[in-house]
Protein backbone atom coordinates (compact mmCIF):
# COMPACT_ATOMS: atom_id res chain seq x y z
CA UNK A 1 0.00 0.00 0.00
CA UNK A 2 2.95 2.51 0.87
CA UNK A 3 4.79 1.99 -2.41
CA UNK A 4 1.59 2.67 -4.40
CA UNK A 5 0.68 5.91 -2.75
CA UNK A 6 4.42 6.73 -2.98
CA UNK A 7 3.77 6.06 -6.49
CA UNK A 8 0.67 7.83 -6.88
CA UNK A 9 2.41 10.79 -5.33
CA UNK A 10 5.19 10.86 -7.30
CA UNK A 11 3.17 10.82 -9.97
CA UNK A 12 1.20 13.82 -9.06
CA UNK A 13 4.54 15.68 -8.15
CA UNK A 14 5.54 15.35 -11.59
CA UNK A 15 2.34 16.23 -13.16
CA UNK A 16 2.53 19.39 -11.59
CA UNK A 17 5.97 20.11 -12.53
CA UNK A 18 5.66 18.97 -15.65
CA UNK A 19 4.92 22.04 -17.73
CA UNK A 20 2.06 20.31 -19.34
CA UNK A 21 -1.49 21.40 -19.39
CA UNK A 22 -2.58 24.18 -17.10
CA UNK A 23 -5.92 22.07 -16.17
CA UNK A 24 -3.87 18.99 -15.72
CA UNK A 25 -1.38 20.61 -13.06
CA UNK A 26 -4.51 22.13 -11.27
CA UNK A 27 -6.03 18.69 -11.10
CA UNK A 28 -2.59 17.41 -9.67
CA UNK A 29 -2.66 20.32 -6.80
CA UNK A 30 -5.95 19.35 -5.74
CA UNK A 31 -4.93 15.82 -5.27
CA UNK A 32 -2.00 16.78 -3.50
CA UNK A 33 -3.99 19.11 -1.50
CA UNK A 34 -6.19 16.40 -0.29
CA UNK A 35 -2.86 13.89 0.20
CA UNK A 36 -0.97 16.18 2.34
CA UNK A 37 2.61 15.72 3.56
CA UNK A 38 5.82 17.28 3.63
CA UNK A 39 6.52 16.39 -0.40
CA UNK A 40 3.16 17.34 -1.31
CA UNK A 41 4.22 21.02 0.44
CA UNK A 42 7.10 21.10 -0.80
CA UNK A 43 5.90 19.97 -4.91
CA UNK A 44 3.03 23.03 -3.96
CA UNK A 45 5.33 25.89 -2.62
CA UNK A 46 7.20 25.20 -5.37
CA UNK A 47 4.27 25.63 -7.66
CA UNK A 48 2.76 28.47 -5.93
CA UNK A 49 5.86 30.52 -5.99
CA UNK A 50 7.13 29.51 -9.56
CA UNK A 51 4.36 28.38 -12.14
CA UNK A 52 3.60 30.44 -14.49
CA UNK A 53 -0.26 30.16 -14.85
CA UNK A 54 -2.13 32.36 -12.34
CA UNK A 55 -4.63 29.26 -11.85
CA UNK A 56 -2.25 26.69 -11.31
CA UNK A 57 -0.84 29.13 -8.14
CA UNK A 58 -4.45 30.00 -6.87
CA UNK A 59 -5.23 26.89 -6.63
CA UNK A 60 -1.74 25.76 -5.08
CA UNK A 61 -2.69 28.26 -2.12
CA UNK A 62 -5.61 26.42 -1.62
CA UNK A 63 -4.26 22.93 -1.45
CA UNK A 64 -1.70 24.22 0.88
CA UNK A 65 -4.83 26.04 3.35
CA UNK A 66 -5.75 21.89 2.60
CA UNK A 67 -2.47 20.68 4.40
CA UNK A 68 -1.66 23.53 6.80
CA UNK A 69 1.05 24.05 8.88
CA UNK A 70 4.15 26.53 9.16
CA UNK A 71 5.54 26.07 5.44
CA UNK A 72 2.14 26.40 3.86
CA UNK A 73 1.82 29.46 5.97
CA UNK A 74 4.87 31.06 4.87
CA UNK A 75 4.17 29.97 1.36
CA UNK A 76 1.20 31.74 1.29
CA UNK A 77 2.39 34.54 2.90
CA UNK A 78 4.86 35.27 0.33
CA UNK A 79 2.52 34.85 -2.05
CA UNK A 80 0.44 37.44 -0.87
CA UNK A 81 2.86 39.87 -0.37
CA UNK A 82 4.94 39.32 -3.85
CA UNK A 83 2.90 37.76 -6.65
CA UNK A 84 2.37 40.04 -9.19
CA UNK A 85 -1.50 38.59 -10.08
CA UNK A 86 -4.47 39.65 -8.38
CA UNK A 87 -6.56 36.73 -8.75
CA UNK A 88 -3.25 34.32 -6.69
CA UNK A 89 -3.18 37.27 -4.19
CA UNK A 90 -6.93 36.85 -3.76
CA UNK A 91 -6.50 33.50 -3.34
CA UNK A 92 -3.95 33.25 -0.98
CA UNK A 93 -5.36 35.73 0.97
CA UNK A 94 -8.85 33.67 1.43
CA UNK A 95 -6.05 30.68 1.90
CA UNK A 96 -4.39 32.73 4.59
CA UNK A 97 -7.91 33.33 6.53
CA UNK A 98 -8.97 29.96 6.66
CA UNK A 99 -5.86 28.75 8.22
CA UNK A 100 -6.63 31.65 10.58
CA UNK A 101 -3.80 32.54 13.59
CA UNK A 102 -2.37 35.19 14.66
CA UNK A 103 0.09 35.00 11.94
CA UNK A 104 -2.35 35.15 9.27
CA UNK A 105 -4.09 38.02 10.77
CA UNK A 106 -1.03 40.74 10.48
CA UNK A 107 0.20 39.27 7.22
CA UNK A 108 -3.41 40.40 5.95
CA UNK A 109 -3.73 43.69 8.07
CA UNK A 110 -0.97 44.54 6.46
CA UNK A 111 -2.12 43.29 3.13
CA UNK A 112 -5.49 45.56 3.42
CA UNK A 113 -3.03 48.21 4.40
CA UNK A 114 -0.29 48.22 1.39
CA UNK A 115 -1.79 46.10 -1.28
CA UNK A 116 -2.72 48.48 -4.17
CA UNK A 117 -5.44 46.68 -5.81
CA UNK A 118 -8.85 47.38 -4.66
CA UNK A 119 -10.11 43.58 -5.33
CA UNK A 120 -7.24 42.27 -3.62
CA UNK A 121 -7.86 44.27 -0.21
CA UNK A 122 -11.37 43.20 -0.35
CA UNK A 123 -10.32 39.76 -0.33
CA UNK A 124 -8.07 40.28 2.89
CA UNK A 125 -11.02 42.50 4.45
CA UNK A 126 -13.04 39.61 3.78
CA UNK A 127 -10.93 36.90 5.53
CA UNK A 128 -10.18 39.61 8.48
CA UNK A 129 -13.73 39.29 8.83
CA UNK A 130 -13.08 36.01 10.25
CA UNK A 131 -10.96 36.75 13.20
CA UNK A 132 -10.94 38.57 16.36
CA UNK A 133 -11.68 42.24 16.54
CA UNK A 134 -8.35 43.28 17.91
CA UNK A 135 -6.41 43.05 14.78
CA UNK A 136 -9.10 44.10 12.38
CA UNK A 137 -9.54 47.23 14.30
CA UNK A 138 -6.26 48.40 13.32
CA UNK A 139 -6.70 49.50 9.37
CA UNK A 140 -10.40 50.80 10.48
CA UNK A 141 -8.91 53.01 12.38
CA UNK A 142 -5.84 54.07 10.83
CA UNK A 143 -6.05 53.27 6.88
CA UNK A 144 -4.82 55.71 5.10
CA UNK A 145 -7.46 55.62 2.78
CA UNK A 146 -10.86 55.79 3.64
CA UNK A 147 -11.64 53.22 1.12
CA UNK A 148 -9.66 50.91 3.37
CA UNK A 149 -11.48 51.76 6.72
CA UNK A 150 -14.66 51.48 4.20
CA UNK A 151 -13.62 47.56 3.64
CA UNK A 152 -12.37 46.85 7.33
CA UNK A 153 -15.60 48.31 8.25
CA UNK A 154 -17.95 46.03 6.27
CA UNK A 155 -15.17 43.04 7.40
CA UNK A 156 -16.08 44.18 10.82
CA UNK A 157 -20.29 44.23 9.85
CA UNK A 158 -19.65 40.68 9.60
CA UNK A 159 -18.74 39.78 13.27
CA UNK A 160 -20.73 41.79 14.82
CA UNK A 161 -21.23 42.96 18.30
CA UNK A 162 -21.70 45.89 20.10
CA UNK A 163 -18.11 46.26 21.26
CA UNK A 164 -17.81 47.25 17.98
CA UNK A 165 -19.14 50.39 18.30
CA UNK A 166 -15.59 51.93 19.78
CA UNK A 167 -13.99 51.06 17.03
CA UNK A 168 -16.07 52.58 14.75
CA UNK A 169 -16.99 55.63 15.95
CA UNK A 170 -12.95 55.99 15.69
CA UNK A 171 -12.79 55.53 12.36
CA UNK A 172 -15.91 57.75 11.53
CA UNK A 173 -13.54 60.68 13.42
CA UNK A 174 -10.50 59.66 11.64
CA UNK A 175 -7.13 59.32 13.28
CA UNK A 176 -5.72 63.02 11.72
CA UNK A 177 -2.76 61.21 9.94
CA UNK A 178 -4.04 62.62 6.43
CA UNK A 179 -6.70 64.66 4.52
CA UNK A 180 -8.66 61.42 4.59
CA UNK A 181 -8.53 61.24 8.44
CA UNK A 182 -9.72 64.87 8.89
CA UNK A 183 -12.42 64.61 6.03
CA UNK A 184 -14.86 61.64 5.95
CA UNK A 185 -16.71 60.71 3.18
CA UNK A 186 -20.26 60.06 3.42
CA UNK A 187 -19.67 56.41 1.98
CA UNK A 188 -17.84 55.54 4.91
CA UNK A 189 -20.20 57.65 7.45
CA UNK A 190 -23.03 55.37 5.70
CA UNK A 191 -21.15 52.47 5.78
CA UNK A 192 -20.30 52.31 9.55
CA UNK A 193 -23.52 53.89 10.77
CA UNK A 194 -25.17 50.74 8.36
CA UNK A 195 -23.19 48.48 10.42
CA UNK A 196 -23.88 49.89 13.73
CA UNK A 197 -27.44 49.62 12.85
CA UNK A 198 -27.78 45.79 11.59
CA UNK A 199 -25.71 44.60 15.22
CA UNK A 200 -27.85 46.23 17.29
CA UNK A 201 -30.81 45.01 15.56
CA UNK A 202 -29.28 40.72 15.98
Amino acid sequence: WRVHAQDELATLVQALHGGGIAEVRVEAATALGSIGGDQAVQALTQALLHDESDDVRGMTAYALQAIGGNQALQSLTQALQEDKSETVRKSAATALGMIGGSHAEQVLTQSLLNDESDSVRQATANALGEYGDKEARQPLQAGPRWEFRVEAALALGERGGTELLQAWTQALRGDGSDESAAYVPPILSTTLWLCLAANLHR
